[in-house]
């Protein structure tokens, strides 16, 4: 079920290049609109959270010196710019009504090698 939500979002991006939107706020709001109907049509916003909740953990690891600042960041802040990309409309959405929401994922693709 879940892929086929996915799959759905992919097939009406692809409609959209084809039907001529040509702004990009209008493609941004529509593909914004889709992305976060899919991922509540096919209940996945326990998996999106779970994963904030990591990337949350992971911050704390990070500020307690308990992670290795250099390691954490070649490893992780691919997979986290992706994860918020993905997911970014969702992750926004929720951070209007929970303000630190996914805090960790935002502090790790903005942390710095120091």
């Amino acid at each position: 079920m879940q892929w086929q939500g996915l799959a759905a979002t992919r097939v009406t991006c692809k409609e959209l290049q084809i039907r001529g939107v040509k702004s990009t706020k209008d493609k941004d709001k529509i593909l914004e609109l889709i992305s976060t109907n899919v991922i509540e049509k096919n209940s996945l916003n326990s998996n999106i959270d779970l994963l904030c909740d990591f990337y949350d953990s992971l911050n704390i690891c990070l500020e307690q010196n308990i992670c290795d600042k250099k390691s954490t960041i070649n490893f992780f802040t691919p997979y986290a710019k992706r994860f918020f990309e993905l997911h970014k409309s969702y992750i926004l959405k929720r951070k209007k009504y929970l303000n630190n929401y996914c805090k960790g994922l935002e502090n790790l693709i903005n942390l710095k090698e120091k």
